[in-house]
C-alpha cells in the first residue's frame, strides 16, 4: 500500500481492503459488529454473494456519485469502521449508519465494503466501480 501510495498509483478497496486502508490511514475498525448498535445483518450467509440484502446512501459529490440514492448492495463482513483515518472521507453509509466505502480523492483511494466483484455481471453500477478504477478515475 506505502509503495503504491508513494507511486501515486490508484487503489480500490474491496471489504477487508476498506479496513486496511482504514487502518493504514489511522483509522480503527470495530472487530466484531456485535459491538455496534447495527441491526442490519452484515453476514448474509448463506443468502447466495450476488443477492444484494440492505441498502446504503452515497454521498453525490463522491466518486461513487453515479450510485442510486438508495441502492442495495451485499455484505460479507463482521468487522467496520469505527473511527475513520485521516484524509479520508466516508462517501456511502448503510441504513445503520455504519461507512460503506470510503476515499481520498487527492491519493486516489477508492475503497467499498461490499463486494461488486460478485454482482459486476448483474449490477451495472457495481460493473462501473471496476471501469473507473480501470480507466484511472479514482
Amino acid at each position: 500500500m506505502k509503495a503504491a501510495l508513494e507511486a501515486n498509483k490508484p487503489i480500490l478497496g474491496v471489504c477487508r481492503g476498506l479496513q486496511l486502508l482504514n487502518v493504514y490511514f489511522g483509522g480503527t475498525l470495530y472487530q466484531d459488529l456485535r459491538l455496534t448498535s447495527s441491526q442490519i445483518k452484515h453476514l448474509q450467509s448463506p443468502t447466495p454473494q450476488e443477492v444484494p440484502t440492505h441498502h446504503i446512501s452515497v454521498e453525490k459529490e463522491s466518486s461513487l456519485g453515479f450510485l442510486p440514492e438508495n441502492y442495495m448492495v451485499n455484505s460479507f463482513h463482521h468487522q467496520v469502521i469505527k473511527d475513520l483515518g485521516q484524509g479520508l472521507q466516508a462517501i456511502a453509509h448503510g441504513n445503520d449508519g455504519l461507512v460503506e466505502a470510503i476515499e481520498n480523492k487527492e491519493k486516489h483511494v477508492l475503497a467499498v465494503q461490499w463486494h461488486p466483484e460478485c454482482t459486476w455481471e448483474t449490477e451495472n453500477f457495481d460493473k462501473k466501480i471496476f471501469e473507473i478504477f480501470a480507466n484511472g478515475d479514482i
